[in-house]
């Protein structure tokens, strides 16, 4: 796979909280992505707010996880994961700002790609200044 490096540099991702989520439940293309952050041969990029929503998510669907595992795995992501506290403010998804705090890390992290899964906003975008915004598959095809 080419997708490590560019330019001799290691390529910093953006996982939004819906691949983190597939990775750990479902497999497939998002745990390949999340194994090349645990390897680190990507640099995985997150941030509080990140951590915040995948942590609710968990509790409030049908997972049949306890709340000893949703703390291990935001342990995980903090160990494994550079945690950035974006402090630029975003305002381009207006019918759904959380999106936005993704897109306001992606920006503050000069990260090379935002993964995510949201076909209804974060995907149309193409790129945030940047940031090249792909599905997994997309990633890992590049």
């Amino acid at each position: 796979m080419n997708t490590a490096k560019k330019n001799n540099t290691t390529l910093k991702v953006v996982l939004d909280s819906n691949i983190i989520i597939s990775a750990l439940f479902f497999g497939g293309k998002p745990r390949k992505i999340l194994n090349l952050i645990l390897k680190k041969e990507i640099i995985g990029l997150t941030s509080p707010y990140i951590i915040f929503e995948l942590k609710d998510v968990l509790r409030r669907r049908k997972f049949n996880i306890d709340e000893e595992k949703i703390e291990e795995v935001g342990k995980l992501l903090k160990k494994k994961f550079q945690i950035i506290s974006p402090t630029v403010q975003v305002n381009i998804i207006k019918d759904y700002h959380p999106d936005n705090k993704i897109l306001a890390l992606a920006i503050e992290a000069k990260a090379d790609f935002l993964i995510t899964g949201d076909k209804k906003h974060i995907l149309p975008l193409k790129w945030i200044q940047k940031t090249l915004i792909v599905t997994a598959e997309e990633f890992l095809n590049k």
